[in-house]
């Protein structure tokens, strides 16, 4: 969508303040693709002019015009038998206005990019089951702390199912690695000391026992089948 000249932009008319935009647009782009049983992709992008757009025009749902910024991504996802995994980037546009400034403030942390993988149990019933999940994300900004964040999370699990019961347990380790850099922002004048530095990490031993009992029978009383 585009209009030329809009007379009002949240609530001050533009003929009196020369300093507000009066062209407005927004424009998005939605895709979801498959190249083949393994690979997808999935495109969700929305930008607009201003951060009144939303709240002038009834383009979209009230959910949208009281949020406080625009979510955006692009995935490129594969998955086969063993192994799903998946690569995202995600921004955002922020459309919270600061009382003080009336500017916009500040965006959210871009993740540039998100990257997911999972080890795709079959789950064999009383045999050790190797059970993996992992993360990477880079938290990208223009004026705050980047920062690299790996998580990881190795296990095994022992399935026992019989008829009326089972039980899962399950051991994995947790583990995660930081790592910072300063601000971005060469105005910032800070104590040494306060802002996040280096490397970092933290590793978690972590058990659980999933338990389930199934209370359903088949019953015959005379010649009628119930479910008890």
């Amino acid at each position: 969508t585009y209009l030329d000249h809009d007379n009002r932009v949240g609530g001050i008319r533009t003929e009196t303040d020369t300093a507000i935009d009066d062209k407005r647009w927004m424009g998005f782009l939605k895709e979801e693709g498959r190249f083949n049983a393994n690979w997808s992709t999935a495109i969700d992008y929305t930008a607009v002019s201003d951060i009144n757009y939303f709240r002038d025009w009834s383009a979209t749902g009230f959910d949208i015009k009281k949020s406080l910024n625009i979510r955006r991504f692009a995935t490129l996802n594969f998955a086969n038998e063993d192994w799903k995994a998946s690569t995202t980037v995600i921004d955002f546009q922020s459309l919270e206005l600061d009382p003080l400034t009336q500017q916009a403030y500040q965006e959210e942390y871009r993740r540039l990019p998100m990257v997911d993988f999972v080890y795709r149990n079959q789950q064999r019933n009383f045999r050790l089951n190797p059970v993996f999940f992992g993360q990477y994300i880079f938290f990208d900004h223009e004026q705050l702390t980047r920062a690299h964040r790996l998580h990881l999370e190795p296990g095994i699990m022992l399935p026992m199912r019989w008829q009326a019961a089972e039980m899962i347990p399950t051991f994995r380790i947790k583990h995660n690695q930081y790592s910072f850099n300063d601000s971005n922002d060469p105005a910032e004048t800070v104590q040494p000391g306060t802002l996040f530095r280096g490397s970092h990490d933290i590793s978690v031993p972590s058990f659980s026992m999933d338990n389930r009992l199934f209370l359903e029978r088949e019953l015959t009383i005379g010649q009628q089948s119930f479910v008890q």
